[in-house]
């Protein structure tokens, strides 16, 4: 039981006190007072409970015991969640390159491709030539008008001939039409001083893609000149030379002559 008693109670005399009196003084100190029972004489153990005064210096720190056996391990904690995944390391090092491997065996030939098209026969070419000349032979030709043009009409000889026949020994006649090379020289001498024209005659008519001209200024004196061209000759066309004094009159001696065509 809890009783309030005055402050100048004396202790001794809390006789008839159940067994145990706690006692609150004026100072607002608590004591408790545990009667004995077995002398039947009051004791007074008085312990402070809750005083409100100030505290007293704190004793000294008594001797630890004696540390306790170690208790037993405790269960092992739940795992935690999984943290957030680090940064990519950098590349290592390529490594060196292997050895090579051996070459696998040749595949069998594939199946030969068909013939192509057969091209276009090309147009064949049927070669034509002819050919006619005169060495020394000294073949006169007078130069009656001037202007005027007058042919060779004899004194030559032919050899080698295709497509063309000589003729009369003084022409080339035309086997097969085409498109021809005609070239011709003549070397002349004279004993007047004129000037003297050459030139490739077809059909008898000159024509003059293939005219030159000298002049024989010198008497006795041998002078050589020529010409060349590309004629359209037909079939029959007879191919010939010939000759015209371009201002004065005279006479002229053909020494050395030669006439070639040839098919292109």
């Amino acid at each position: 039981m809890s009783e309030r008693i005055d402050t100048n109670l004396i202790l001794n005399n809390c006789i008839g006190l159940t067994s145990s009196v706690n006692v609150r003084m004026d100072s607002n100190s608590i004591f408790n007072a545990i009667y004995d029972d077995s002398s039947g004489t009051p004791c007074l153990r008085v312990n402070i409970l809750n005083a409100d005064g100030t505290s007293g210096i704190a004793g000294s720190s008594g001797t630890s015991g004696i540390a306790g056996a170690t208790g037993a391990t405790g269960s092992a904690g739940t795992n935690g969640a999984d943290g957030t995944s680090g940064l990519s390391g950098s590349s290592g090092l390529s490594g060196t390159n292997g050895a090579d491997g051996t070459s696998g065996l040749s595949g069998s030939s594939g199946l030969s491709g068909s013939s192509g098209l057969s091209g276009t026969s090309g147009t064949s070419i049927v070669s034509a030539y002819g050919n006619m000349w005169a060495d020394d032979s000294n073949t006169n030709i007078v130069l009656a008008v001037s202007e005027t043009f007058y042919n060779l009409t004899s004194g030559l000889t032919s050899s080698l001939n295709s497509n063309f026949t000589f003729n009369n020994n003084s022409k080339l006649v035309c086997d097969l039409a085409g498109v021809y090379y005609i070239d011709w020289n003549s070397t002349i001498k004279s004993t007047t001083d004129i000037v003297v024209e050459g030139t490739i005659s077809i059909n008898g008519v000159e024509n003059m893609k293939s005219a030159n001209a000298v002049r024989t200024k010198e008497n006795g004196t041998e002078y050589s000149f020529g010409g060349n061209g590309i004629f359209t000759l037909s079939l029959n066309d007879m191919v010939g030379l010939g000759f015209e004094s371009e201002a004065s009159t005279g006479t002229i001696t053909v020494t050395h002559t030669s006439l070639s065509i040839i098919k292109i």
